[in-house]
């Protein structure tokens, strides 16, 4: 006969797999919200894969030799949805305590799967560019750095450094929620300034980075 203590480790560790079954493919959640003491309900929300999340998660795997834990996978799937998040709403979405979330974190920085920015309070984490990359959603991740209107120009500049083909103005206007005339007017500026050179005409007029 098995323990109280023995089949509370081992349906803890059946949860663990069935989260990592949905994060591994950068799907949603299990929802156990209308479990109770006698029974468990899961629902399991439907969602088409993110091969580019799976992708990153993958490699990283194959990287290091071995599985990720599963609070890495927890911490990555909670900035995957919330985009932008802090220290204080992993924990509060994850229920992983602080020092493991801190830990996590940590090598997850380290190993470059995500970006920190800011300190203290203020200290924010994104998927790293690799994710976003993969995506082709070089737009996704500059937002992602934190938009502020003091540093559009240091914005556009980034996402014109990371885009091949050029930037155009309907670019700079999803980037940062601007119209089309406030996009000419902030690249004609940097091109005035020498920070950026426009390629084409019309239409198909793009700008590149110097």
């Amino acid at each position: 006969m098995h323990t109280k203590e023995e089949i509370d480790e081992a349906t803890g560790r059946g949860i663990d797999r069935i989260y990592e079954g949905s994060i591994l493919f950068g799907r949603p959640w299990p929802d156990y919200t209308e479990s109770t003491s006698t029974m468990v309900k899961l629902f399991i929300p439907r969602a088409k894969p993110d091969f580019a999340f799976a992708r990153m998660i993958t490699e990283e795997q194959n990287r290091i030799g071995r599985l990720l834990h599963i609070n890495s996978l927890l911490v990555l799937s909670c900035i995957k949805f919330e985009r932008r998040t802090n220290l204080k709403r992993i924990v509060e979405l994850t229920h992983i305590s602080e020092y493991k979330a801190k830990n996590a974190i940590e090598k997850l920085v380290e190993s470059g799967m995500i970006e920190a920015s800011g300190n203290g309070k203020n200290r924010a984490y994104i998927l790293s560019s690799k994710f976003y990359d993969q995506n082709h959603d070089v737009i996704g991740y500059v937002r992602q750095t934190d938009i502020d209107e003091v540093r559009y120009e240091e914005l556009v500049l980034k996402l014109a450094q990371r885009s091949d083909d050029g930037i155009g103005r309907k670019d700079v206007c999803n980037l940062l929620k601007i119209t089309k005339n406030q996009a000419y007017r902030l690249l004609k500026k940097l091109v005035d300034s020498n920070q950026l050179t426009i390629v084409g005409s019309g239409k198909t007029t793009k700008y590149k980075k110097r």
